[in-house]
């Protein structure tokens, strides 16, 4: 489902985003982000689980448009190749590490998918 959402998004993310702005599109990103990862936590059944994974799709959808344009358009042109390396380091660390706290997660009696899950609600 999130790579539904993400599919979806980024087609409507660019004329969009040069109606409303960069900065407005990146918020609501991090509010999708932050809301999908709680109603994942509290989910009642698959259903509201799947919605919650196509809301992330979202988020995902517009950070991964949004922020090497935002980056292009406002960094130094001296660092503005650093600064574009940055979004994809930091994902692939990311993930390394929520594969890493899954393992970590599945080493005990009672692994909890609701609070693997929930961890991505934490703002980044």
């Amino acid at each position: 489902m999130s790579l539904i959402g993400a599919t979806v998004i980024t087609t409507f993310s660019g004329p969009v985003s040069d109606w409303l702005g960069r900065r407005p599109m990146l918020i609501i990103s991090s509010v999708l982000f932050s809301l999908s990862g709680l109603v994942m936590l509290w989910a009642p059944n698959v259903y509201v689980l799947l919605l919650a994974r196509l809301l992330d799709g979202f988020g995902i959808g517009l950070a991964v448009t949004l922020v090497p344009v935002y980056i292009s358009e406002t960094a130094p042109p001296e660092i503005r190749g650093l600064l574009n390396t940055l979004p994809q380091f930091t994902g692939s660390a990311g993930m390394f590490l929520s594969y890493c706290m899954v393992f970590g997660m599945s080493l005990t009696n009672s692994p909890s998918w609701r609070s693997m899950l929930g961890f991505s609600s934490i703002p980044r």
